[in-house]
């Protein structure tokens, strides 16, 4: 028997100097169409880490935030989570922010759109330190 397991479902990455190319998720459905199997996703936005983290690490929904630089992944993965911030020093962009918000208010756009809509937003990392202070 072959399971296909993935972690990564990353469909474009970018660098420090602003390129980008295409990442794992990219190859992910050659992979399954190679092996005739459904891929499982044991990465981010997956319920199975999310259950493995909560338990191992004795963690609830209510009191984690999730902060990350991509809306389909890390955004996504924290949308069931107190908090999920987006730092805008990855590969989101603030437009790609705006091209949510307005999905988000489309009824007929929202569904999946709704998961990746950040609770905050910070412009780097480090103004995570004043938030968490005042939460």
């Amino acid at each position: 028997m072959c399971l296909v397991i993935i972690i990564l479902l990353d469909l474009k990455q970018s660098t420090q100097i602003k390129l980008t190319y295409r990442g794992n998720g990219a190859l992910v459905s050659s992979v399954e169409a190679a092996s005739e199997r459904n891929a499982i996703n044991v990465g981010k936005p997956s319920a199975v880490l999310a259950e493995w983290m909560f338990d191992e690490y004795k963690l609830s929904a209510e009191e984690t935030i999730m902060i990350g630089d991509r809306l389909d992944t890390d955004i996504k993965f924290g949308s069931g989570m107190k908090c999920s911030a987006l730092v805008l020093t990855g590969c989101a962009t603030a437009a790609e922010v705006e091209d949510i918000m307005v999905k988000c208010k489309d009824e007929s756009e929202r569904g999946d759109a709704s998961k990746m809509m950040p609770t905050i937003i910070f412009p780097h990392v480090g103004y995570f330190s004043s938030y968490a202070n005042e939460t």
